[in-house]
C-alpha cells in the first residue's frame, strides 16, 4: 500500500520480534498505515506469519525513540483494566523492540467504528455505533480517579487563526463565516472559569481507533493518551457523525445529530456539562471548516464535500430559530 520506508529496517525489527518470541520460520509484512504529526512518522504493518499467527508492527520512521515505549505501557496497564469484561479490551501488547522505535501488538480483527457506520443501512444500526463507543471509552475513563480541571478556549481560537492564515486572499472566508466566529468567540467568553472532569484519556478517539466484533469493542492506539478533560474523547469520536449529511431538524445544539449523541451518553456515563459539550463540538465543527477551507482546494470532492456539510451545520447553530433562544442554554444532554 505504501512504498516509501526502509524495507531493510522493517525486516530487521520482524527479525528481532521473531528470535525474541522463539518464532522461526517467514513472516509476511505490508504496511497499512502511514501517518505523521508533530515529531511523529508513524508506520504500521500487518505481519502474518506462517504458523497462521497475525500481528501489528508500529514504528517510528524516523527512528526516533521515546513515545511508542510510553503508549507500549499504556496498553500492558490497560490488560488488567478491562480484563473483567469480556466485550470490552485494548489490542493485546505483545514486544517491545531493544531500541523503543517499535512494537508489535495482536492484530485486531473486525470492523472500524467508521467502517461499520459507513455500512449501517439503518439509523437504529447507525446509532449503536455510537452507543457501543460510549460504553468503551467510559471503561477507558475508569482507569484513574477523575478531577476537575479548567476548561480551557484559548487554543481554539489560534487553531482557527493558523488554519485561516494558510487560505489564500480568494479563498477567505465571507461575512456570515466570520460572524459565526465571533459568535464562538462570545460563548467562550461566557465559560470562562469553568471546570470538567480530567480524566486519562485516549487522545486521538476517532472511528478508526475502535474494532467492533459480535458484541465486542477493542481500542486501538495510545500513542497520544495522557490526562486531560475527557469531554475531549467524548467530541472527537461524535465528530463520526459528520461522514453523512445531516437533516437540520435532526441536529442538536451542538451541530451533531442528536440521537447519536444520546446513544453515546446512555453508555458513557461520566459527567459531562451539556453546555461545554455543545460548545466543545460547534468549536470542533469551526476549528474543522478553517483547516479545511485552508486545504480542500488541493484535496478533491472528498474534501469538498466534507467542508459543505460543516459550512451547514455551522449555519444551522449559528442561526436562531425563530421565537426561540439559541444560545447554550438549548444544549445538548
Amino acid at each position: 500500500m505504501f512504498s516509501k520506508f526502509d524495507d531493510s529496517a522493517v525486516q530487521r525489527k520482524v527479525a528481532e520480534f521473531n528470535s525474541a518470541c522463539g518464532q522461526p520460520g517467514e513472516t509476511a509484512y505490508t504496511c497499512i498505515h502511514k501517518s505523521g504529526f508533530g515529531k511523529r512518522a508513524q508506520l504500521v504493518f500487518s505481519l502474518v506469519h506462517e504458523n497462521g499467527q497475525s500481528f501489528a508492527l508500529k514504528c517510528d520512521q524516523l527512528e526516533e525513540p521515546g513515545w511508542l515505549e510510553p503508549e507500549f505501557r499504556h496498553l500492558q496497564r490497560l490488560q488488567a483494566h478491562f480484563a473483567d469484561d469480556v466485550r470490552l479490551s485494548v489490542t493485546e501488547p505483545v514486544y517491545l523492540g531493544r531500541d523503543g522505535t517499535f512494537h508489535v501488538t495482536r492484530f485486531s480483527t473486525g470492523q472500524t467504528a467508521t467502517g461499520m457506520y459507513l455500512r449501517a443501512s439503518s439509523p437504529e444500526q447507525a446509532a449503536q455505533v455510537f452507543r457501543r463507543a460510549g460504553a468503551w471509552l467510559h471503561k477507558l475513563h475508569e482507569l484513574e480517579t477523575a478531577s476537575e480541571d479548567r476548561f480551557h478556549t484559548g487554543w481554539i481560537f489560534d487553531e482557527i487563526d493558523t488554519a485561516l492564515a494558510q487560505v489564500p486572499d480568494d479563498g477567505q472566508p465571507d461575512a456570515r463565516a466570520l460572524g459565526h466566529i465571533q459568535r464562538l468567540s462570545e460563548q467562550a467568553e461566557a465559560l470562562q472559569g469553568r471546570t470538567a472532569p480530567s480524566l486519562f484519556a485516549h487522545g486521538d478517539f476517532h472511528g478508526g481507533n475502535l474494532i467492533y466484533g459480535k458484541g465486542t469493542a477493542c481500542g486501538l492506539d495510545l500513542a497520544y493518551a495522557h490526562r486531560k478533560l475527557g469531554l475531549y474523547d467524548v467530541v472527537d469520536f461524535l465528530m463520526l457523525d459528520l461522514l453523512k449529511p445531516a437533516s437540520p431538524q435532526d441536529l442538536g445544539a451542538g451541530g451533531i445529530r442528536q440521537h447519536h449523541v444520546d446513544m453515546f451518553l446512555r453508555t458513557y456515563r461520566h459527567p459531562v456539562p451539556p453546555d461545554l459539550l455543545a460548545f466543545s463540538l460547534r468549536a470542533k465543527l469551526m476549528t474543522e471548516w478553517a483547516k479545511l477551507t485552508a486545504r480542500a482546494p488541493a484535496e478533491g470532492s472528498r474534501a469538498a464535500r466534507r467542508l459543505a456539510e460543516i459550512r451547514g451545520r455551522l449555519a444551522h447553530v449559528f442561526t436562531p430559530a425563530p421565537h426561540a433562544s439559541h444560545d447554550l442554554a438549548q444544549h445538548q444532554t
